[in-house]
Formats: C-alpha cells, structure tokens, sequence
C-alpha cells in the first residue's frame, strides 16, 4: 500500500496560497480517505517556530510532524519509509518544497504520486511548471479521487462505500 506524506500545510504558509479553501477541502477529503484504507501517513512542517504548526484541521489525521530544515521532506522522512514505497504526496509550496522533496524521492527510487488538487502556491504558474517538470521526471500528477479508486481497484472493496460517500 502507498504512504501518504503531507508537506507543510502550516498556519502562515496556508493563508497566502492560491485557492487555499479548495485546497485544504481537497487535502481533508485526502486525508479521511487515506485513513478509511488505513494508509500510513507522515507528515513535515517547515520551520515551525517561525511558520506555526500545521493547520488546525488537519492535524487529527497527521500524528506527531517531522520538523525539517531544507525544503525536500526527503531528508528527514526517506529513513521511516520502507525501500521503493509508492508515495502519494500533497502540500505546499509545488514549486518549493513538494518540487524538492519528489525530485529526492524519485531519484532515492520511490515512485511519487502528486495529488494535484491538493497542492498549490502563491502562484498557480509556478505550480504549473514545477508539476509538468515533475511528469517529466516520472512522477504521476493525479487527483484524489484517481487515486482512492486506484487504491481501491475494484467495487468490493471494503471501503468502497465509505470512500464513494467521500467522495460525492
């Protein structure tokens, strides 16, 4: 089963992203689905001191954020995950820190998933090239929903029915 790392979703990091409402409905919606297929999930906080801690709303599904000091999660998360994991990523900045932590991901031998609808920046242009340069890279630009359905592979899933009320 995939791993799930949020990346920075913090209190002064949130209020200036673009879209930041949809953006953190999407991650929420993410985040119940990922723990109705009981996916495990790590979190990072840049800088908390200075950025405050993640945001209120999501904090119930994140356990206890790993605190990093460069702007790749990579550094501090790559020794909790097991070798080649599929990680399915979402937070903020795309352009800065989920750009930084996929490209390290990537090359460490992990394959990365990037929910789109769950990431954003200040600037959706910059979060336009830094996604098209992770496709290039070999990263899966997804959204929530492809994956939960992915995840789920079939109607009979367990959680089907739970993740479809999700989900509508």
């Amino acid at each position: 089963m995939p791993h799930v790392i949020v990346i920075d979703i913090q209190e002064k990091l949130l209020g200036v992203m673009a879209e930041a409402d949809a953006l953190l409905a999407n991650c929420i919606q993410f985040l119940q689905i990922a723990q109705e297929l009981k996916l495990e999930i790590l979190a990072s906080e840049q800088n908390p001191s200075k950025l405050g801690p993640s945001v209120a709303p999501l904090q119930a599904f994140l356990g206890t954020p790993h605190t990093k000091e460069h702007f790749s999660a990579a550094p501090v998360l790559t020794p909790l995950l097991p070798a080649k994991a599929h990680l399915i990523l979402l937070g903020i900045e795309a352009h800065v820190c989920v750009y930084q932590s996929a490209k390290d991901f990537l090359r460490a031998g992990f394959e990365v998933t990037i929910l789109e609808d769950c990431t954003s920046s200040r600037d959706m242009r910059n979060k336009a090239r830094a996604l098209a340069d992770l496709q290039h890279y070999g990263a899966h630009i997804l959204s929530n929903e492809i994956v939960a359905f992915e995840c789920m592979q079939t109607y009979t899933h367990p959680s089907f029915r739970a993740i479809s009320k999700l989900i509508k």
